[in-house]
């Protein structure tokens, strides 16, 4: 988002995803919810910034 604000532009790359031997990140109930407020948060106070 601050980049987007400072003129960056983005273009997309095709990728090839592999899963992982080891269990997810997101595994269990807690952990997602924690990660949407975490990134959610992290947006809100992102865009609340004056610059």
């Amino acid at each position: 988002i601050m980049l987007h604000r400072q003129g960056f532009r983005f273009k997309e790359v095709p990728v090839i995803m592999h899963n992982a031997a080891k269990r997810s990140m997101h595994g269990g109930i807690l952990k997602p919810l924690y990660y949407i407020f975490k990134m959610m948060l992290s947006i809100f106070v992102t865009l609340l910034r004056k610059e």
